[in-house]
């Protein structure tokens, strides 16, 4: 018994330096969002979105948005503001939403030739679909996401 219960300390204790943490991160971005030029201020908004993923999805989606309003003509922030918007849909179990995000995200950086990060969209979108039950779009997505990452000789996509 003593030692399920300093098992249960310690993965508490875990939770909360994880929580404690992801506090601090968003509260450093945060304040670094206030000093920085209008020129970086897309970059570390989807930092920030980012971080938020994990602990509050209205204020990710709601810092993807903005930098998505932010940036007039298509470039790598605005492809990954879309791209964390559509995790961010995922996350809260609006598939439709997440894969119009994704297409999105994609459709840019096809523009731009982004093949790292239309490899983890295309990943991100065979995951949707596998979950939704169609296979066959999943099995296409996953295909393009892994010959990509073998192109770009990127192990972390190639299991």
């Amino acid at each position: 018994m003593g030692q399920r219960f300093l098992l249960f300390i310690f993965f508490i204790l875990m939770i909360i330096n994880s929580i404690v943490a992801q506090d601090v991160v968003t509260d450093s971005l945060e304040k670094r969002l206030k000093q920085v030029n209008k020129a970086e201020k897309p970059a570390l908004m989807n930092q920030l979105a980012k971080a938020y993923l994990s602990v509050d999805l209205q204020k990710s989606k709601q810092l993807s948005l903005e930098v998505i309003s932010l940036i007039p003509d298509d470039n790598e922030e605005k492809a990954l503001a879309f791209h964390q918007l559509g995790i961010a849909y995922y996350f809260e179990g609006i598939p439709a939403e997440a894969v119009n995000s994704y297409n999105k995200s994609v459709e840019i950086n096809k523009k731009l030739n982004n093949i790292l990060q239309l490899s983890k969209t295309y990943n991100n979108l065979g995951i949707i679909f596998n979950e939704t039950g169609d296979n066959t779009k999943a099995l296409e997505y996953f295909q393009l996401s892994l010959g990509m990452s073998r192109q770009l000789s990127d192990s972390s996509g190639v299991a």
